[in-house]
């Protein structure tokens, strides 16, 4: 327990150095679905299917929160300002 739980903690703070606040907590919500997982790998639970069916719920709403703020940013990002082009002068 303790060991499983030292470990996850280094790897998430570790990950989150790379992510923003947003997208840490939203990630942070498919925490139950990997424990979940992790009982059926690990102490044999059983595998139900709406053990399944809730984690495709969570990890797809987790998945569209995450790709649709990655577009509202990159929608937000202002074009590049580049100088005017030059007219040709008349001499």
């Amino acid at each position: 327990g303790a060991l499983a739980s030292g470990v996850g903690y280094v790897v998430w703070y570790a990950a989150l150095r790379y992510l923003s606040a947003t997208r840490a907590a939203t990630v942070q919500l498919s925490v139950p679905v990997l424990a979940a997982l992790g009982g059926v790998v690990l102490l044999s639970e059983q595998l139900s299917f709406r053990l399944v069916l809730s984690a495709l719920f969570i990890l797809g709403g987790v998945f569209v929160v995450v790709v649709t703020r990655e577009r509202s940013v990159a929608a937000n990002q202002p074009f590049p300002v580049t100088a005017a082009p030059e007219s040709p002068s008349a001499d």
